[in-house]
């Protein structure tokens, strides 16, 4: 619903679907498990989707996906999957321009290599001043 085409909310505000936050993810998974529960019996039968009802379902979930977070932290691995999500449902889902985009380096090599040489030959003091 956030990546649904190029103007829809997740394309439009990087700031604040890039990468997912959290609590968005928690969000999804309370609704599909409200969609398991309309699905239950095989046959589909409304079960209203409100705070009241889902709110322990959706605190079960933030609590395991911090859980995971914490557990993973080393990692990074819940950072990963929700730039991952971002980042799929802005470019597949919504067909917008990635973000990331390829910037060319300030220093070419041969500028590197130049200032190395003078180093190296004495031409700066300890203080970088020449």
């Amino acid at each position: 619903m956030w990546f649904a085409n190029q103007r829809d909310e997740g394309p439009k505000h990087p700031e604040f679907f890039s990468p997912l936050p959290l609590r968005a993810l928690t969000l999804v998974l309370t609704v599909i498990e409200n969609n398991i529960d309309e699905h239950i019996t095989g046959i589909r039968t409304d079960v209203p989707f409100t705070a009241n009802e889902y709110r322990k379902v959706y605190e079960a979930h933030i609590n395991a996906l911090e859980l995971y977070a914490a557990g993973t932290d080393k990692y990074q691995l819940m950072d990963k999957i929700l730039r991952r999500l971002a980042s799929v449902g802005r470019v597949f889902h919504s067909g917008a321009q990635p973000l990331t985009t390829v910037t060319a380096p300030v220093f070419t090599d041969k500028t590197f290599e130049d200032a190395m040489q003078e180093y190296e030959d004495g031409e700066f003091d300890d203080e970088g001043m020449a």
